[in-house]
Parts: structure tokens; sequence; C-alpha cells
């Protein structure tokens, strides 16, 4: 909604108001009701008011990098391009006067200032004798102002200004560059740099840098590229407007500091400085939280920096990142090596471990290992195993270390097996093939009262009673025999397995003779889970 908008939508409210009052006016309390609507509909305008948009701040060559192109003399001092008392970038621009009085520089390129709003200005300066005076302001329409100046010697000074349209419409404003000296008989020297002007619904200048940015997340890396994300920090005055992307090769520099009103690029140059130390500057852009820096080289070492930018060009603590490396360019791999056996055990109780070799080469990702229900996993033999294990990169590289292995003591009896996988970004999974067998434990009980009933010819009947289960019931029972003697029974791993109940034994000699029950039990499979009877 424009301003003109604005104040057309008050007019129409207290006209409607006011012709409420006057058809009502004879009726009770209705004057009242009309006072609070009115509040309202004020209150509603001031509202409206006060949701301006922030208008682009930057003005040409605001930090002198490029001479004092831009810029004109409005006094009597004499002015030039500067590499003296630089503190953003090379340039700066110094300016001579012996006048007691201001001299004023202004900015060739304006901002536009709409009625009611702030226009905002922030300049740096360092005089070179005790002398020196400086004061910041704009032109504004038919406004011309400044604050009051300062004596600031040589002590580099932040001056600002602030400085309400109230001229009825939309006005454009520039900055002024205030210098003089405290005497008429004797010249000082300005040198100015960093300069800031900016518009705002807010009376109040923004001085605040804005928080850190923070959750730097690394993304998708190739041989030539990097991206990550962030989130961006705040800024209570004038909201983040801008994010600044850092980027360095020395893994040991320090952090990057932006000079709060300086003003940088990607390119450099007469733009900008673009270099701060060690770091490069690869990204100005709004708003964002994700980035790919694309043209880098591959199997090399980067850090990234991200610094959040307001309105009045003050800027936050660098979020920086760790280090970040490119792929080689060839396929990332993983290789396993070694031989595994069958494993076994018996039911509550982890098997004996075993172990084999994992390494990888041109990654861009950690390995992970991932054991199969049943199994589990360790990087040492005597430590705490688990399900998963994650062997970092470094350089690309993960140079071969041990993976031990073993069915966990939660598995339940029977065959089990799976595969140990290892995993990595971009490279092909690979598979370690395990299996065993778990027993059950020995049955905890026997049964009792056993015995053999009347015998005939081709019988002999068995009976007993069950075995208590206990903590570990019998699946079924085995009944061994001798046409010999008890002695002559054999404890052998063939056998006749009875389950569950009994079974007579058929025979066909009288009474002792077992010729052909040890022909049965000598074709006959015992079971680790069968109990002798």
């Amino acid at each position: 909604m424009s301003l003109n908008m604005k104040n057309r939508a008050l007019s129409v409210l207290v006209k409607t108001h006011g012709a409420q009052k006057y058809s009502e006016k004879n009726l009770r309390g209705d004057n009242m009701k009309w006072r609070t609507n009115l509040l309202v509909s004020i209150a509603m305008l001031a509202f409206c008011l006060s949701i301006v948009s922030l208008s682009a701040q930057f003005i040409t060559n605001p930090g002198f990098e490029n001479g004092i192109n831009s810029w004109t003399d409005n006094g009597s001092g004499t002015e030039a391009a500067s590499s003296t008392n630089v503190r953003t970038g090379s340039g700066s621009m110094s300016y001579i006067t012996t006048s007691t009085s201001n001299q004023d520089m202004r900015s060739s390129t304006t901002i536009s200032v709409p009625n009611i709003n702030y226009v905002h200005v922030i300049g740096w300066a360092i005089g070179n004798n005790t002398l020196s005076r400086a004061s910041v302001g704009t032109f504004m329409g038919s406004l011309s102002a400044s604050t009051s100046y300062l004596t600031i010697g040589t002590t580099r000074t932040q001056l600002t200004y602030s400085g309400q349209n109230t001229q009825g419409s939309t006005q454009t404003a520039l900055i002024k560059l205030n210098s003089r000296s405290a005497t008429s008989e004797s010249s000082t020297t300005l040198y100015w740099d960093d300069t800031v002007i900016y518009t705002s619904s807010s009376g109040t200048i923004d001085l605040t840098v804005p928080t850190t940015p923070s959750g730097f997340t690394n993304g998708t890396i190739t041989a030539n590229s990097i991206g990550f994300s962030w989130t961006n920090g705040t800024d209570a005055g004038t909201g983040v407007q801008k994010v600044i992307i850092l980027r360095t090769t020395n893994m040991s520099a320090i952090t990057p500091s932006l000079n709060n009103q300086g003003q940088f690029s990607t390119g450099g140059g007469t733009s900008g400085p673009n270099t701060i130390g060690d770091w490069t500057i690869v990204s100005i852009d709004n708003v964002g939280t994700t980035f790919t820096n694309n043209g880098l080289t591959a199997s090399t070492n980067y850090k990234y920096a991200i610094i959040d930018m307001d309105l009045a060009a003050n800027y936050s603590t660098a979020l920086v990142s760790g280090q970040i490396t490119t792929s080689s360019g060839s396929t990332p791999t993983i290789t396993v090596t070694g031989t595994l056996t069958a494993f076994s055990t018996v039911t509550g109780t982890a098997s004996n471990y075993q172990s084999y070799k994992v390494s990888g080469a041109d990654l861009t990702d950690d390995i992970s290992v991932n054991a199969p229900t049943n199994f589990e996993i360790c990087k040492t033999s005597d430590g705490s195993y688990g399900n998963t294990l994650t062997y970092a990169q470094s350089g690309s590289a993960v140079a071969e270390q041990d993976v031990f292995v073993r069915i966990a003591a939660s598995a339940p009896s029977g065959s089990v097996s799976g595969n140990v996988s290892h995993a990595s970004t971009d490279a092909a999974t690979v598979n370690k093939a395990v299996s065993g067998t778990v027993y059950k434990i020995e049955p905890t009980n026997h049964v009792t009262s056993f015995a053999a009933g009347t015998t005939t010819p081709y019988t002999i009947p068995l009976t007993w009673i069950d075995a208590v289960a206990g903590s570990q019931a019998p699946d079924g029972y085995l009944i061994r025999g001798s046409s010999v003697g008890y002695g002559s029974i054999v404890v052998s791993r063939q056998a006749l397995i009875v389950l569950l109940n009994f079974l007579w034994i058929l025979s066909k000699e009288k009474y002792h003779n077992f010729g052909k029950l040890d022909e049965t039990l000598s074709n006959t499979r015992i079971t680790e889970n069968e109990r002798e009877t």
C-alpha cells in the first residue's frame, strides 16, 4: 500500500465515522462508540505507516575503492583519492581544509526515502592532527542537516546521523561528509572511509551486528564442487539482508572478520575487496540457507565461513566449517578382505568372534558398517559390540582396519545368517556373508520312572514320566539298547529319537536278542538337544 493510499484510507475512515456520529449523535452511548472506532482507525493507520519496506543501501563507491568517483565537493577544501589511513580495502578519501565551518563532500548517488520514514547515515573518519573535526549528515529534498561536529583528532571515529522525511512525499537523500579545522590558522586533513546510507521506519540507527549463523551441514561433495547448508542468525534492528560466504585452503587460517560498514565484493578491485587474510569471498547474495561452490580442485581441502549482514552493513561473527575435501574424481570404493567360517554357540551366549578387514579409497564420506539381525560387530575383539560401526575417512581414504563379528547372545536357536553391509556415499555397497547355528542348551532334567513292561516275543513296552521342563525343556527322548548288556550300550551319535511320549521297539528275537534293534539304531541320527535315557 502506498503512503497516499494510506492517507486516503484514513480520510475515508474519518469521514465514515463522522457520518456515523452525525446520524446517531442523539442515541444513548453512541458518542462513546464513535470515539472508540475513531481511535481504532487511527491506530490502524499508525500500524500501516510503520510497515515500510527497507531500501537498497549501498550507493556507488561508498568505500572510495574507485578513488573519489561519484563524490562531489561542496566546500572550499581539497579532496583527493588516498591510500593513507584506509579502514577497509585499499582506498580512502582525504580532505584538507583550514575552514572552521563544515566543508562537505556529497555522494552523487542517492536513495529514496518515503514520507515519514527516516534516513540514516554512517561514516568513518580519522584526522592527521588534533585539529580534525568531523560530522555526517544528509541533503534530502529541502532538508540539509548534519549532526554536531566532533573533534576526533587522530582517533578513527564512527559518525552517525538520523533524520525524518516530513516533507509530505518521497524524497531522495544523499550522504554529506563534513570536514573542518579547529582553527583557521592551521590546516587539517580528514580521511574518510566506509560510508552507508539507508532508510527505515525506525528513528533509531542500527549499530548492532546480527547474531552468528549456526548449523553448518555438509551437502553433496564431488571432485569439483562442495555443497552445504546452514541457519542464518537474526538481527533485531534492520534484519539480515545478505549472506557473505568465504573460502580458504589454509586449514589453520584465522577466522575472518569484516569491518562494519565496509563494502566487499566477489570481484575485488574498485568494487571492494574480495579477500580477507587467507579467505576469498565466493558469494554475496540475498538471504539463503544453501550454497554449492563449483569449479574446485579434486582431492583438495577447503574450509568455509558464513557471515550475515544487516541493512546498515553490520556484519555478524563468522560461522566456520570444518575441513571439507573434494573427491579425487575416481569412483569411491570399499574393499573387504578375509575369510569367515560358520559360527556356533548355544542360546543365551554370544559366539566366539571372528574378524576381517575393511578399507576404502577415493571416498567422499565415512564407511558405515551394519550387522544383520542376530549378529553384532565391534572394532576391537573385547570392546562393546553393537549393530553399527563408522570408519571415518581421512583424505578420501580409510586405511585397512579390523571388523570383529559374532553371533549375538540374543539370537534364537536354529540356523542364523545374513550379510554385514559396508556402505559409503557414491560407493557400491559391499556385503560380507555370515552364518552359523545356535544350539539349545542341555535339557535341565531327566525323565523319571523309566521302566520296561511285560515283553512278548516281538515287543518290549517302555514307559516313563516326562522330564520337568526347568530352564530348558527337552524336545524329545533318545532310547538306546543292547543285546549284550547295559555296559555294552555305546554312546554314539546314531540313535532312534522318541518324541514327546514313548515308542515300542520291535525285535524278531525274544527277550534279549536286540540284533535288529542294533541295526535300527545304527542308521538313526542323534541331535544335540536329545537327552539320553
